[in-house]
């Protein structure tokens, strides 16, 4: 049984997903919280194994929630699940300790999937984000490589 904690700031949102998730005899949901604040209480109070975790939150903001629970080490994987899916956002989400990402235009069933992918230690995004990451990460070898084999400038000493 996976444990499943709810963190975003409209009541009729957690609802749904309450509903979605007791669809699957696998999950079972164990709190839920409407601001940043709650969401790091729940998650220190309850150990969920998972958190879906809205981006645009109050007090603090999702990716400085997953920031927070990342550095607590309590085991809680985070699944930002958001209308953004901006590179941006999802590359800050990813180095913020995020281990999923799912966009809110998709269907339920990816929501359940990217839960138990996540629960059993893998990352999950949106199929339409994977291009992004990939390029993001060809990107930054490239630039990586760039500065490695780039010649540096000759230090000359000179009498003064």
């Amino acid at each position: 049984m996976v444990t499943v904690g709810l963190a975003d700031d409209h009541v009729v949102v957690r609802q749904g997903l309450r509903l979605l998730l007791e669809t699957d005899p696998g999950l079972a949901v164990v709190g839920e919280a409407a601001n940043g604040v709650d969401a790091l209480a729940l998650v220190k109070r309850l150990k969920p194994q998972v958190l879906i975790l809205d981006l645009m939150m109050p007090a603090p903001d999702g990716l400085e929630v997953t920031r927070r629970i990342s550095r607590l080490k309590l085991g809680t994987r985070v699944i930002i699940l958001t209308m953004y899916g901006d590179p941006a956002f999802l590359m800050d989400a990813l180095k913020g300790g995020a281990a999923g990402y799912v966009v809110k235009e998709s269907c339920g069933t990816e929501l359940l999937h990217a839960i138990h992918e996540v629960a059993a230690g893998r990352r999950y995004l949106s199929p339409a984000l994977n291009a992004i990451v990939k390029e993001w990460t060809s990107n930054t070898h490239q630039v990586a490589g760039a500065r490695k084999t780039a010649k540096r400038p000759r230090q000359t000493s000179r009498a003064l």
